[in-house]
């Protein structure tokens, strides 16, 4: 105990000076030491697992670390020492400039989570199939454009996020993942997607947004318990039937496609719809059904081609955002004042003359986006008559 408590205060001093000699020699007192020195001394010594593992110093500590956080370090490949901590269940190397996961990777048996986003990934060895533990993958911004077939033993893989990435198919080890409840594939060069995706049963959140896709395969209207579907910026013409008749769903974003003619009467099966999005698209009418859709509280239709809004929208007790501009509107229905939760109403850029009395009951409206109608100036005083309590009018 002595000797320990002599030499601690030197250690540490020569370890806060932050010079490479200095702190090689204080490593060197304590492998003299024979790992009697003092808890403070330590914890020190942790904060530099490179060298504990050069000295052979705290390594049952190093060996037993839950989590390694290395992001934007300018890495080029995963530090060697790394391959060491066999008890890691964390590993995260975002941000960095890493161009591969050699066999080492094998190595981290009881890794539970993986995040390598951000680097300049290009392969993936085959023995990452060796963490049959791993939960959460995230690969999202390198240049991989193929998994390894053993990228399928990982079957408690719930949620992989393989975004902005170089894929032009569906990696076939994907439909091996049964437990998967989260993918993301957006900004990638997808332009397919494979019927057998139905295999999926668990997903909740699927992300196929910014791909090249034209059409959505039936098959994928049968996956039980997907809530978020994402099909954005593609070139979608249409979505199935079946895609409209999914119960299940909370949050559907299909904006910026090529969606035109009606809105079809199919929508009134999604009952437990919270989002919808479909600006950006040219659709023409706005069905009746939509007034089915009761659970709604944010709906999209800005950028498309409507003529006009159908009363129905007045059954949306609790929708919070509607966003209409940028369409073809000359009025809106006074129905519109049945909407009781309404908070943001946008129909700027439409051909609007006069907006319906009905207005003065939207008492919990706090946003009115109405600019470039054709309003006028005694119109515009009467709007802000009709809502003295929006915080934002813009006319």
């Amino acid at each position: 105990m002595n000797e320990q408590h002599a030499y601690s205060p030197k250690i540490l001093q020569l370890l806060q000076t932050g010079k490479a000699i200095n702190i090689d020699l204080a490593f060197q007192l304590c492998v003299g030491l024979k790992g009697h020195y003092s808890e403070e001394v330590a914890l020190a010594l942790r904060k530099d697992i490179k060298r504990c593992l050069n000295y052979d110093l705290e390594i049952a500590y190093i060996e037993a670390l839950p989590t390694i956080d290395m992001p934007i370090l300018i890495l080029r490949e995963v530090p060697t020492w790394v391959w060491h901590l066999i008890g890691l269940k964390k590993l995260v190397l975002a941000d960095n400039y890493i161009q591969e996961l050699n066999s080492n990777i094998g190595q981290l048996t009881q890794l539970e989570e993986l995040n390598i986003g951000n680097n300049r990934l290009r392969k993936v060895d085959a023995a990452i199939g060796q963490l049959t533990k791993l939960r959460r993958i995230i690969f999202s911004g390198n240049h991989l454009a193929y998994l390894p077939p053993e990228f399928q033993n990982l079957q408690q893989l719930k949620y992989l996020n393989l975004e902005s990435n170089r894929f032009f198919t569906f990696p076939n080890a994907l439909f091996e993942l049964k437990q998967l409840e989260s993918l993301v594939l957006h900004n990638n060069l997808l332009k397919e997607i494979p019927a057998k995706i139905e295999v999926l049963i668990h997903l909740r959140f699927l992300n196929l947004s910014n791909n090249q896709f034209d059409k959505c395969p039936w098959e994928m209207s049968t996956l039980p318990h997907l809530e978020n579907l994402i099909l954005h910026s593609n070139q979608f013409c249409t979505l199935q039937p079946e895609i409209w008749a999914m119960s299940s769903l909370k949050h559907l974003l299909a904006y910026d496609n090529l969606l035109d003619g009606d809105l079809p009467g199919d929508i009134k099966q999604l009952k437990n719809l919270i989002r919808l999005n479909l600006s950006r698209n040219k659709y023409r009418y706005l069905c009746p059904e939509i007034g089915a859709l009761n659970q709604l509280t944010t709906l999209e239709l800005q950028e498309n081609q409507l003529r006009e809004i159908v009363p129905e929208i007045g059954l949306l007790k609790n929708l919070k955002i509607l966003q209409l501009s940028n369409n073809q509107l000359t009025e809106l229905p006074e129905e519109i004042g049945d909407l009781e939760g309404l908070e943001t109403l946008n129909i700027a850029n439409n051909q609007l003359t006069q907006l319906p009395k009905s207005l003065e009951r939207l008492s919990n409206l706090k946003n009115l986006h109405a600019q470039n109608n054709q309003f006028t100036d005694r119109q515009k005083r009467k709007i802000r008559k009709r809502i003295p309590q929006a915080k934002t009018i813009s006319l």
